[in-house]
């Protein structure tokens, strides 16, 4: 006799189909990884700290000078305003043309009031620019490069 099947069953068991296999994971689309960046270069730390006291140094000696400069002109124009108030018969002195860095006027009065306070002026000038003569640059690297060292690794 033949086989039949199991109560509740509408299959043969010869057709019976195995259950259906699960589905795959969904696959996850990242975005392409950044090509890695070339990691800086060290910074180095004596070349820096030459760049800084050099752009310091030289800054503070250009202060310097200008500083001596504007001494030396508003000790020349002081000096010119009283000697031409005591040597110019009324303001026969005003607008000679002598002047800071002129001192050839027709005025003879003007003229020798400007040569004296020139002079003046310029030994000023020299006295203050003294302190930042040519070795100034040097010494201020000597003294900032060796400060700034002691903090390189």
């Amino acid at each position: 006799m033949a086989q039949q099947p199991a109560p509740g069953s509408h299959c043969s068991p010869h057709t019976a189909q195995p259950p259906p296999a699960p589905a795959p994971p969904p696959t996850i689309s990242l975005p392409p990884s950044p090509a890695p960046t070339p990691a800086s270069p060290p910074i180095d730390c004596h070349n820096l700290c030459v760049s800084d006291c050099d752009r310091n140094c030289t800054a503070s000696y250009d202060t310097g000078i200008s500083q001596c400069e504007a001494q030396a002109a508003a000790d020349f124009n002081d000096c010119y305003a009283s000697c031409t108030s005591e040597k110019c018969p009324g303001k026969s002195c005003e607008h000679s043309g002598c002047g800071v860095g002129n001192c050839t006027c027709d005025n003879p009065n003007a003229s020798e009031c400007c040569q004296r306070c020139a002079f003046a002026a310029s030994s000023i000038y020299t006295t203050c620019g003294s302190q930042y003569g040519g070795s100034y640059v040097y010494y201020c690297m000597l003294g900032c490069t060796n400060s700034c060292f002691t903090t390189c690794p």
